[in-house]
């Protein structure tokens, strides 16, 4: 093991691909409450789905 290297990364990349999706998740789901907590853009949200 040569500077401290992980010996076999590819065990790791799974749980990291597990982290990083539940990440982009999270800020979605915070991304779209702050938009549907907006008034302003529930004011257009109404003004769209009327029209």
């Amino acid at each position: 093991m040569e500077n401290g290297a992980n010996p076999n990364p590819a065990l790791i990349q799974p749980m990291d691909q597990n982290v990083i999706q539940n990440i982009k998740l999270g800020y979605r789901k915070l991304l779209l409450t702050t938009i549907l907590n907006d008034p302003l853009h529930n004011e257009n949200l109404e003004k769209t789905q009327t029209n």
